[in-house]
């Protein structure tokens, strides 16, 4: 049996990164900790990495939220990790994410498992957990990002009030033209395609974009995007193609069987006291649901918010016998 590969890509807080490889090398000491740090983020101390046995993927790429560079690092990842390591499976995680089941018994799972991969996805057409036509506006239309107004923070109120009203008019008043804006992206306003690779035979898939593959399920991905490049091309000007491009090579291919758990542990749902709907920190107060989750791995964690719930997590979760 070839050793387990944690690929973990990050991109802040270097400590919190090193305690989440110290811990699965901890938990499986002959593993493949693969590392790949966004460039624009404090970096990571490679005396450190070495003192861990982490392999750091260079040259990194830059990463912007919600744009093909994401696809681009995780691809650019994936074939180093393929030509260089031997491994049966790779499990995909973030620097905020962390082990809530023994090392060993997610291993032992993955190895005596019956699927090529534990990857959650679903047709972006039909109904699904995203917002009515989500998918649709993010993937059937083609996006150009828009220049930031400098000053428009000076604007009053009432003016950005407006200005917003119109938006959604004009997005709501006809099919073919959208507007994207989000705290975490550039405004992008989007055209819908005349064309798209998607059809009855081939649907166009929707998810998180973490997860765990064998081997080969990675290599097939590397040889799909190979030998179709019009597919990567197709996604390059789409809305979080991450959230798609994997999910739509894999879950197309009936030759390999898939789990719609992807065995990770997200707090999504909106709540005053932490406010949002975007992924929410993990505090101590969640570890009874971490408790009885199935889920190998949890995200997200910020031990600048709270640190505590990681020793909860060691002490408690991943200290047991298995």
């Amino acid at each position: 049996m070839n050793p387990t590969v944690y690929f973990v890509a990050s991109h802040k807080n270097p400590a919190q990164v090193y305690r989440l490889a110290s811990t699965l090398r901890k938990g499986s000491p002959d593993c493949h900790i693969v590392i790949h740090h966004d460039p624009k983020g404090e970096p990571l101390d490679p005396v450190q990495l070495r003192a861990i046995n982490a392999h750091s993927i260079k040259p990194a790429l830059a990463v912007e939220w919600g744009d093909i560079t994401h696809v681009d690092m995780i691809l650019h990842s994936l074939r180093w990790i393929q030509q260089s390591l031997d491994y049966d499976w790779l499990v995909f995680i973030s620097g905020q994410d962390y082990p809530v089941k023994p090392i060993r018994l997610i291993e032992r799972e993955l190895h005596d498992s019956r699927y090529d991969g534990f990857l959650r996805g679903f047709p972006v057409l039909e109904p699904n957990s995203w917002p009515a036509r989500e998918g649709h506006l993010r993937y059937y239309y083609r996006y150009f990002k828009l220049p930031r107004l400098p000053y428009y923070y000076r604007l009053p109120a009432p003016i950005k009030a407006l200005l917003t009203d119109l938006r959604k008019t004009l997005c709501a008043a006809q099919p073919l033209l959208t507007i994207r804006l989000g705290p975490r992206v550039k405004t992008r306003i989007g055209f819908r395609r005349l064309a798209t690779p998607f059809s009855a035979s081939f649907k166009c898939y929707g998810g998180p974009e973490w997860f765990s593959l064998n081997r080969l399920a990675v290599k097939y991905v590397i040889e799909y995007v190979d030998r179709q490049r019009r597919l990567y091309d197709f996604y390059k000007p789409t809305y979080i193609p991450d959230e798609s491009f994997f999910n739509t090579i894999l879950l197309n291919n009936t030759a390999l069987s898939f789990s719609q758990n992807n065995k990770r542990y997200v707090h999504w749902a909106k709540d005053v006291k932490y406010g949002g709907s975007s992924p929410q920190i993990i505090r101590t107060e969640d570890i009874e649901a971490l408790r009885h989750t199935d889920a190998h791995f949890a995200r997200k964690f910020d031990t600048g918010i709270d640190s505590e719930v990681l020793d909860l997590i060691d002490r408690e979760l991943l200290n047991r016998s298995v």
